[in-house]
């Protein structure tokens, strides 16, 4: 087994691991991750808290696994959204063209133009900090990136003389687009949902730990992250458990993306 595939295994297992995780979160959870427990304040992995307590005697373990459907549920909320965005208008400005395709490169190159993890640090912290104001934030932000690789890739099929053919017997915009445009796009949709997933997580993460994105007492990593950098040193168990589940997600979506990428959109494949 080449190294390659030995990853893309591994990879797939943690992401299968955390999804199923997340999927049975409420069952699995053996302590309420919200409960607050003064007399059991900063406490040693024992055989009652596997991960030991918070600084407000909070199961760790707990608050790990709500964090897990906390965050892919999220991630697939958000990645399903810029997904839509992204090839709704990268659809439109490839397939007619003209000066529509114009304005949809203008405002294509504007959004790029700007950082975009500082534009969704502005956008979330003019916004109430919540849900909605961090899924508005990331789909703003991320479309651009799907709407540009649609684009280009709906021009290339546009020229293939199959739907200069399927024009020619009297075929629609809508009926080319569904049943031949939009499942040839299905391989790079596919690796960019994935990539993206990884991406989204890792910028939730990044939202909550500066203060601008889910608030307490919600379970997420992020937040883990932030409440664990205090007690760094006492106990670095609050911050190496969510930063791990944080790096080892992120890492399976980015594995998963680049196979993905290898085997369909490197080898020229597109279903028709």
């Amino acid at each position: 087994m080449t190294a390659d595939k030995w990853l893309e295994r591994v990879a797939v297992g943690v992401w299968a691991f955390f999804f199923l995780v997340a999927a049975l979160a409420p069952w699995l959870v053996p302590y309420d991750p919200a409960y607050v427990d003064m007399q059991h304040v900063l406490e040693f992995p024992d055989a009652m808290y596997w991960l030991g307590t918070d600084s407000l005697g909070r199961d760790v373990l707990s608050r790990l696994i709500m964090g897990a459907r906390v965050s892919i549920g999220f991630a697939f909320v958000a990645a399903c959204c810029t997904m839509t965005a992204g090839l709704f208008i990268g659809t439109v400005g490839g397939w007619f063209g003209g000066r529509l395709d114009a304005a949809v490169q203008m405002i294509i190159n504007v959004f790029q133009g700007i950082p975009g993890f500082s534009l969704m640090i502005a956008l979330a912290g003019i916004l109430e900090p919540g849900f909605t104001s961090m899924l508005l934030a990331v789909v703003l932000t991320s479309w651009t990136g799907f709407a540009r690789v649609v684009r280009g890739e709906v021009l290339r099929i546009r020229s293939e003389h199959f739907i200069e053919g399927l024009r020619a017997l009297g075929a629609g915009n809508a009926f080319i687009l569904q049943h031949y445009v939009w499942r040839s796009l299905l391989p790079v949709i596919s690796t960019l949902f994935t990539i993206r997933l990884g991406a989204v997580i890792l910028s939730v993460s990044g939202l909550s730990y500066i203060g601008i994105g889910l608030q307490p007492p919600l379970a997420d990593w992020g937040l883990m992250v932030n409440e664990g950098q205090t007690y760094f040193r006492t106990y670095p168990l609050l911050l190496y458990a969510p930063g791990s589940c944080i790096f080892l997600l992120c890492m399976a979506f980015h594995i998963l993306g680049e196979s993905l990428k290898r085997r369909f959109v490197s080898a020229g494949r597109v279903y028709k």
